[in-house]
């Protein structure tokens, strides 16, 4: 390249004082990028993989189908709120974009927790960073199914009897679930005889005698 350097010239063509050769490579145009999908707000269970093709354009529109460029080079990042300890707080949950031997270039993240989050994809890690065409994306976060040994419930003792209530269900990641159950218990003395309790019913009274175990 001869001459002297005046604009950058992998962002546009630019321009040199006595230019006399210039090489131009292949360069990601974030404006022109986008992520593919199949609708703009993605339902997607808590600690599901999310696997998002990219398609890489350059300043002329032009697919990027070169071994081009460093996936690291790009920055994404889920944006949302959750809710811990009764409080709404913000939470970014941090991702990646990975590539193949066929030069497949993909968004991957997981977010454990639920709720709505905004998925951001941009080009640049530092300094100034461009946008995808369609960035950000709405995600929305639902609760994972429903794990037994992780539900809580309050207990006390009274009048001769131990009174289990307030269950609350939660996924393995602590989310709280919100499709009905139905609850089943025993005593260990009548293991025989499982119980059930009607849906949104959850109160076990159980004489002090007796002895507590349950699953869903």
């Amino acid at each position: 390249l001869g001459g002297d350097l005046i604009a950058q010239l992998d962002i546009g063509m630019g321009y040199s004082n006595s230019l006399t050769q210039m090489a131009i490579r292949p360069g990601t145009f974030a404006p022109l990028s986008k992520l593919i999908f199949e609708t703009s707000n993605l339902n997607v269970t808590a600690g599901q993989p999310i696997n998002l093709p990219l398609d890489l354009r350059d300043a002329s529109n032009n697919p990027i189908t070169a071994p081009f460029p460093d996936p690291s080079r790009f920055t994404v990042e889920a944006i949302g709120e959750v809710e811990v300890n009764g409080e709404q707080r913000n939470i970014t949950i941090p991702g990646s974009v990975t590539t193949n031997d066929s030069n497949d270039f993909n968004v991957t993240t997981t977010i454990k927790s639920a709720g709505t989050f905004q998925l951001h994809v941009r080009e640049g890690t530092t300094g100034i960073q461009n946008s995808f065409q369609n960035s950000p994306l709405t995600l929305t976060i639902i609760p994972a199914a429903t794990d037994p040994s992780n539900t809580d419930f309050d207990d006390e003792e009274k009048d001769g009897l131990v009174i289990f209530s307030n269950f609350k269900t939660l996924d393995e990641y602590n989310n709280p679930t919100n499709e009905e159950h139905k609850l089943y218990y025993y005593l260990d003395s009548d293991s025989d005889t499982i119980k059930s309790l009607a849906d949104n019913n959850y109160e076990i009274n159980i004489s002090t005698e007796g002895f507590f175990s349950s699953e869903e």
